[in-house]
């Protein structure tokens, strides 16, 4: 989903109509250091949980109903639509293109679903799609991520032009899972996941990311740890994440399909952060805190040079805190949820525009390699360091030691 650092597209004008109508209810406008023009934060509606958002604005949520049961919603031309069966039943979209087409499911009974596919409020049954399938994403080309339900395990399968391709568990060499996760697929079928092992091996990785490509399935390499976890991936390739470094830090990561990455750290002072959907020029949010049990878990941007705390573009008198960013468009407008004058509420931010937002080009990811032994002493991993990043200030953010890493960024 790419976010323009120059020549930038203006929101759609559905959200113009938008913030004009919900500015009562929380619309704030702040300018923000390093760019031009102001920010927006647009308040989506109390107890309103979005998930997903494409480059029209159009947004896939779910709320809670009067009964505290939970409904899905879509949300076109900034108006909100209760998505449901024809029974009436709850119903839930999953995943969400650019051609307006969500994904998902609708109950016809307590026990039994139906897949459909949703163009804008008009709801299509996929008769055909496998009764134990359940759709977990679409790509631009209308190919349905699946989970295959089995007896006792789960297959990803991807369902193009009708004919089912599997790939199996997707599990990492050496794991003994049986369960797909869930995960992400871009326009060229390569899909990522991570895997839990189960039953976990003694002083072994207890998550582990992976890559289908081309047929070919790839445990994701890590800066010197065990633990991986693949998000999102984009159509240049480049793969959202974070994996553990060798002193037991959880690092963002970015990979690209040739298995090289980028360690982008934590927030000062955090122990861990994970960066959960990536937009096609590299641009990425995700979540960071420390392990103390507190719950203090902050919301992260990153725009391919700096990541920031996503809560410093509010200006103290706003109503929002604690914001937990769930998906970032072409146009860079982040959605998630975050208590608005102490109450859960979604919302849409709409950044400035950069002047300058260094995107990641797959085309660089790939050099200023260096390996270093993998844990446990089979193979190697491969790091990497774009070579834009070579005329960069090193981040106020990256406060990782020599030992962790292999190459540090230049200072």
């Amino acid at each position: 989903m790419p976010l323009r650092a120059a020549g930038r597209r203006s929101a759609p004008a559905s959200f113009a109509a938008l913030s004009f109508v919900v500015g009562a209810i929380g619309l704030i406008s702040r300018p923000l250091e390093g760019a031009t023009g102001t920010s927006t934060i647009i308040n989506l509606g109390a107890q309103v949980y979005p998930h997903l958002i494409n480059d029209s604005g159009e947004i896939v949520s779910r709320s809670a109903s009067a009964d505290g049961s939970l409904q899905g919603l879509i949300s076109v031309g900034g108006i909100e639509n209760v998505i449901v069966g024809p029974s009436g039943l709850a119903a839930r979209a999953n995943g969400l293109n650019n051609a307006n087409e969500a994904i998902g499911y609708y109950y016809i009974s307590s026990y039994q679903m139906k897949t459909a596919i949703w163009h804008g409020t008009l709801r299509q049954t996929l008769a055909s799609f496998p009764a134990n399938d359940m759709a977990v994403g679409i790509n631009g080309h209308g190919d349905i991520l699946a989970s295959e339900q089995l007896d006792h395990s789960a297959d990803a399968v991807i369902i193009k032009n009708g004919k089912t391709i599997d790939l199996g568990t997707m599990m990492a060499p050496g794991f003994q899972s049986n369960w797909f996760q869930g995960g992400s697929m871009n326009d060229s079928d390569q899909v990522v996941t991570y895997e839990y092992a189960y039953p976990e091996v003694p002083g072994g990785a207890t998550s582990r990311a992976t890559l289908w490509s081309n047929g070919k399935l790839t445990a994701l390499s890590t800066p010197g740890g065990l633990d991986s976890y693949a998000y999102d991936i984009n159509n240049n390739g480049l793969i959202s994440g974070s994996a553990e470094t060798a002193s037991g830090k959880l690092d963002a990561v970015i990979w690209n399909t040739s298995n090289k990455l980028l360690d982008v750290g934590t927030l000062p002072g955090e122990d861990w952060a994970d960066l959960l959907r990536i937009n096609e020029d590299g641009a990425a949010i995700g979540t960071g805190g420390v392990d103390t049990g507190t719950g203090d878990i902050k919301p992260l941007f990153w725009d391919g040079k700096h990541l920031v705390d996503l809560n410093s573009f509010l200006p103290a008198d706003s109503g929002w805190t604690q914001l937990s960013p769930t998906d970032i468009n072409d146009l860079g407008q982040i959605i998630g949820t975050g208590l608005y004058n102490g109450q859960v509420s979604g919302f849409l931010l709409n950044p400035p525009d950069f002047e300058a937002l260094n995107a990641i080009p797959i085309g660089q990811i790939s050099h200023g390699q260096t390996a270093v032994p993998e844990p446990g002493g089979g193979g190697t991993i491969v790091l990497s360091l774009l070579p834009v990043l070579s005329l960069l200030p090193r981040p106020a953010h990256d406060d990782r030691n020599s030992a962790s890493l292999a190459i540090r960024r230049p200072t």
